[in-house]
């Protein structure tokens, strides 16, 4: 027997198809660019601390080569791998800093923890004096790692607790457009800083005041995440620190 569909009342339609052509008109007519405005400060300020920590630990591995072999007499073999030390620790603490926050929450507290270690790991490099390929000197490199861990995994996934998932993707590429622009903005400086410090007394070639710039960086970015740590716990109750933000999310938007 054939079915006209033409002839079907809506209680004739299966609930479950009506409910998907609802939510097919309404994702189609989800975002306009005038909702940008319903990003709120904590967005803004993670876009801003991902800018510095991208620079802050992208930019010290493309100049760590090259450090290692000057400061502490890495052959060019050997100091091409130890500055890939960041990400090698990152890929393989990822997935266990991940199951800890699905299981524990605390994104805001690891996140700042993360930007501890990162200003930590600046601050060694510069105290640190000039050595034969002492083994001391890959700390920073290993304290960087675990830093660009917690941004990688805790907040970044945080994003979709900061906006409407209607705007989701829009944030998800104004964010990475900040990281972009930080990774582009900053080998100039670096390079005009490097040469213009290189003769000045405790220079270490230029690098003395190239960690400095990495310290203020750093530092702006642990203050940019306790920002958003506390417009979280003061306007959201700690969402960002529940173990499941996503339901207490929706009583927000």
């Amino acid at each position: 027997m054939t079915i006209d569909p033409h002839s079907l009342d809506d209680d004739d339609i299966n609930p479950l198809q009506k409910t998907t052509f609802k939510q097919g008109e309404d994702i189609e007519e989800s975002f306009k660019c005038k909702d940008i405005k319903l990003l709120e400060i904590p967005f803004w300020l993670t876009c801003l601390s991902c800018m510095c920590t991208y620079i802050a630990v992208i930019n010290f591995v493309v100049v760590g080569s090259a450090m290692l072999q000057t400061r502490f007499h890495y052959s060019p073999v050997d100091a091409g791998f130890y500055f890939t030390l960041p990400y090698l620790i990152s890929a393989f603490f990822s997935p266990f800093l991940g199951w800890f926050v699905d299981k524990k929450g605390h994104r805001m507290t690891i996140t700042l923890i993360g930007s501890v270690l990162m200003i930590v790991a600046h601050i060694y490099m510069l105290l640190m004096p000039d050595c034969d390929q002492c083994w001391a000197s890959l700390g920073p490199f290993i304290l960087l790692g675990l830093s660009y861990t917690t941004y990688a995994v805790v907040l970044w996934g945080a994003l979709p607790y900061m906006v409407e998932a209607r705007i989701l993707g829009t944030a998800f590429g104004i964010c990475t457009t900040f990281q972009n622009l930080g990774t582009v903005i900053a080998p100039p400086i670096i390079g005009a800083i490097q040469d213009a410090t290189r003769d000045l007394p405790y220079g270490q070639a230029g690098y003395f005041y190239v960690e400095v710039f990495f310290i203020i960086l750093s530092i702006a970015a642990f203050f940019f995440n306790f920002g958003v740590y506390l417009f979280d716990r003061k306007k959201r109750q700690n969402l960002l620190q529940s173990v499941n933000p996503m339901n207490e999310f929706e009583r927000y938007t």
